[in-house]
Order: C-alpha cells, then sequence, then structure tokens
C-alpha cells in the first residue's frame, strides 16, 4: 500500500509555518510570564554601609534576587533604612547560615578596611559550601574598563567551594 507523498508535509514549507508560531509564543506570551515571576534566589548581604545597600538595590532591580538579609562589620552603624531584615554581625554568620536559607553571600566590603572579617566569612562559606561574591575592585576607576564585562556584570567576582555536576 503506497501512501501520497503530498500528504507528507515538507521540511521548508513545515519551518515556515511553525517559525513565526513559535515566535509570537515566546515573545508575547512566555516574556511576559517570566517577568511577573518571583526572584529565584535568596542572598545574604554583609556590609551595610553603602556598598552593602547598593549592591541590595541593584539585585532588587534585576529582579531574579531577593535579599534575605543583612550582616554587619563590627564597626558598622545599623542604618535604618535597609530594605531586607538585619541579622546581626559578621560573627553571627555560622548561625545565620545554619537558620536562614541563601543561595549565595555577597560580602560588601573593603578588603582593606576589613580583611579579617571578610576571611573569616569566606572561610565560613567555603566550610558550609555556600557560594559567595567579593567585590572586584578593590580601587576607584576612572577610565578602565575590566576585559571581560559580563564575568563581573554585578561589581562581583563569584565564587563556589563546590563544582555542581547535575545528576
Amino acid at each position: 500500500m503506497l501512501r501520497d507523498a503530498s500528504a507528507i508535509p515538507r521540511v521548508p514549507q513545515f519551518l515556515v509555518t511553525l517559525w513565526p508560531a513559535a515566535l509570537f509564543l515566546r515573545l508575547v506570551i512566555f516574556r511576559q510570564l517570566s517577568e511577573r515571576e518571583g526572584p529565584l534566589d535568596d542572598v545574604l548581604i554583609i556590609g551595610t554601609g553603602a556598598m552593602g545597600r547598593i549592591t541590595a538595590e541593584d539585585l532588587t532591580k534585576r529582579g531574579r534576587r531577593k535579599v534575605a538579609g543583612f550582616l554587619r562589620f563590627d564597626d558598622e552603624n545599623r542604618p535604618d533604612n535597609l530594605r531586607a531584615p538585619f541579622l546581626g554581625v559578621t560573627t553571627d554568620l555560622e548561625h545565620i547560615l545554619r537558620t536562614v536559607p541563601v543561595s549565595e553571600v555577597y560580602i560588601a566590603g573593603s578588603s582593606v578596611k576589613y580583611p579579617d572579617a571578610m576571611q573569616q566569612a569566606i572561610k565560613t562559606c567555603e566550610k558550609f559550601g555556600v557560594p559567595f561574591a567579593l567585590p572586584a575592585y578593590s580601587f576607584r576607576l576612572d577610565r578602565a574598563r575590566p576585559v571581560a564585562n559580563r564575568a563581573i556584570a554585578d561589581g562581583y567576582i563569584h565564587y563556589v567551594s563546590v563544582d555542581v555536576k547535575p545528576g
């Protein structure tokens, strides 16, 4: 029994018909749904100074991360205008990581001003296997730009203690 060759769609005609419909769905329907989607990750920010507050604003504006809370360095003041809960000081980090689920820790401080506290936070994050991010810039730059902008798009260098390998 022979089949009629005209009953099988030709690939170019099929693509010409299907491609615009798939593109329309992606641009009109799915993009709108993804914009309404809530943040994907909760993060903890160490530092309540200007760098910590600006980092929180930037992460919130980008929309993919929610700030779960702030920790302050020992000599920082506790500002009243934080947009996320104040959870304590840097020495409380281990307890916070045990009780508050976060997917990354942003250490928003100066490596010159807080070297010991930042080093202790890094060790704690490594101990728990929690990814962390350190400021990419220790100095103010006027004209210089990084070679790979995408690697530090948010102004931080991101580190992991464990390689994630999908199962």
